[in-house]
């Protein structure tokens, strides 16, 4: 048990010197603007990603059929 206590006790310094409120100058604070901050611009960029998919696919889609309407046209159906 001792040994468990030893290998958490430096990552439990570490969580209360960044987490806890009334630490040194509000750093607890910049720490969680600056995960807050990573967390959401990871978000944009995956549901920007998701969107210009979308529309890329309805493109094609609408490419294609286009191209069998002008198919058609031509063979004069």
């Amino acid at each position: 048990m001792q040994a468990v206590r030893q290998i958490f006790k430096p990552l439990i310094d570490l969580q209360h010197a960044y987490m806890n409120p009334h630490e040194h100058f509000g750093r607890a604070n910049i720490t969680r603007a600056v995960i807050l901050t990573y967390v959401s611009a990871f978000f944009a960029v995956k549901w920007n990603g998701k969107r210009k998919a979308q529309a890329l696919e309805t493109e094609k889609q609408r490419e294609r059929q286009n191209v069998v309407n002008d198919a058609l046209a031509r063979a004069g159906l």
